[in-house]
């Protein structure tokens, strides 16, 4: 948790809990878990107050601030039960850009995420593994064209993916519109938000490739430990907050004419909570 701000930091955070001020977080979420797919009224909000481009550099349409900010920024949105489309759809990729060597490709893409398009990293290949483990999809580069030979799976949705492979033998990265991507199932996560399957069997219509490579190797690292730290933070304050809400409804309902709260099998309870 975020103790102590500097001026932008405070900045930031004010705008961001002025913005919640005025939505109504939970029926958001309920909204969008039970609703048709898209995204959610506070996403919408928050685009046009322009966090999406928090990590992108100012020249590419951003803030140019850094991974402490975003943080910061998950972690207001995580105390008030907000769904959080930014963390893989803004903040992952912009890091994964960021780390690689500049490129107008690159460029354009970043100018894309601060425009409030979400370019997710579909790096998972396996349902029980998150986050690290080498991709194995195979990339053909054919000169005009690219092929593609595997699977991605746990992909949330997004409106383009910067997928993970190898191109002979070698890390790399390549970027599929939503429109040309293969996908092979649809699943609702706890929070609302939907994650996509893949299965990639051949030529790939305007899929590009972003970077090939051992850099692509080291990128993905740093990729990968920023992602942890912004979901950490997020489940951190969604934690305090359950925590702070369940304290407030012991203190209120009642049992037999007393508090909940002064029953001691629930007292330890709690104390099991705040520990944890």
């Amino acid at each position: 948790m975020l103790r102590e701000f500097d001026e932008t930091e405070q900045m930031l955070a004010d705008t961001v809990t002025k913005l919640l001020d005025t939505e109504k977080p939970i029926a958001d979420l309920r909204a969008t878990l039970y609703g048709a797919a898209g995204r959610s009224r506070i996403q919408e909000k928050l685009t046009e107050a322009g966090m999406c481009g928090v990590l992108v550099p100012e020249d590419s349409g951003g803030a140019g601030l850094g991974l402490r900010s975003a943080g910061l920024i998950a972690e207001t949105l995580g105390g008030v039960l907000a769904m959080d489309e930014l963390i893989f759809g803004s903040y992952v990729p912009s890091v994964l850009l960021n780390s690689l060597a500049p490129s107008g490709t690159i460029a354009e893409c970043l100018t894309h995420i601060a425009s409030g398009r979400r370019l997710v990293l579909a790096d998972d290949e396996s349902a029980g593994v998150c986050f690290g483990q080498p991709a194995d999809l195979v990339i053909e580069d054919h000169s005009c064209s690219l092929s593609m030979h595997g699977r991605k799976c746990i992909v949330p949705s997004g409106d383009g993916y910067l997928v993970t492979g190898r191109i002979g033998g070698e890390p790399a990265i390549v970027l599929v519109e939503h429109a040309h991507a293969p996908v092979t199932g649809e699943y609702r996560m706890s929070d609302g938000s939907r994650t996509l399957s893949f299965e990639f069997a051949g030529y790939v219509p305007g899929a590009r490739v972003i970077a090939a490579g051992n850099a692509c190797s080291q990128a993905l690292a740093t990729t990968r430990t920023a992602g942890l730290l912004l979901i950490s933070s997020r489940l951190e304050a969604i934690a305090r907050t359950a925590l702070s809400r369940t304290i407030d409804f012991l203190k209120q309902r009642k049992q037999f004419g007393v508090a909940l709260s002064d029953f001691q099998a629930l007292r330890h309870r709690v104390g099991e909570m705040a520990i944890q």
